[in-house]
């Protein structure tokens, strides 16, 4: 387990104290992603998973663990996970708000200069290699455009790590295991 009981209870807020804008800014197989506001941390992103009840036997359980030790993670380039609501049919996790959205939806949208794209793909490299220069290594196994957020200003920061792991200490590479998403 990631944390003590109560580094959990200390992550943890009710549901009841997010403000959800009605409309979703993003859904997929994960959950819908809501825009929200919370006295405390102001204006969020809120990421709620689908289940409607787990247990600490449930993978589900593990995987929301494992979402919450990516809060550990602290970097420009990384979305930051701020706290997150565990209780029935409320479950999910509070992230800094990304004003611009996914990059895919940026250069779909709106022009960008090749010094920004270049901008925008440093961010990301230095995302990475934060990423990998832990101990141990966190392979993220999602990255995708729609995982890239920007902020206000152009900043690239790496997002959704559901799929996130903690590499073991292992000099061997899998090949063959599919993670992420897949796309045609």
């Amino acid at each position: 387990m990631c944390c003590s009981d109560s580094e959990l209870a200390s992550l943890q807020i009710r549901f009841s104290s997010l403000t959800l804008d009605k409309e979703a800014i993003a859904a997929g197989g994960f959950g819908v992603v809501h825009r929200a506001t919370h006295p405390q941390f102001g204006l969020v992103a809120y990421k709620e998973f689908p289940w409607k009840y787990i247990s600490p036997q449930d993978k589900e359980y593990n995987d929301l663990l494992k979402e919450a030790e990516m809060r550990k993670l602290n970097h420009p380039n990384i979305v930051r996970m701020i706290v997150f609501t565990f209780e029935p049919k409320h479950y999910g996790i509070v992230l800094e708000f990304m004003h611009r959205g996914g990059l895919d939806r940026l250069i779909h949208n709106e022009k960008i200069d090749i010094s920004m794209k270049v901008r925008l793909l440093r961010d990301v490299v230095d995302g990475m290699c934060y990423l990998h220069g832990q101990q141990p290594p966190v392979i993220h196994s999602d990255l995708k455009l729609a995982n890239i957020l920007i902020t206000d200003d152009f900043v690239a920061k790496i997002s959704d790590f559901g799929l996130t792991r903690w590499k073991e200490n292992t000099s061997t590479l899998s090949v063959g295991v599919t993670r992420g998403t897949v796309t045609h």
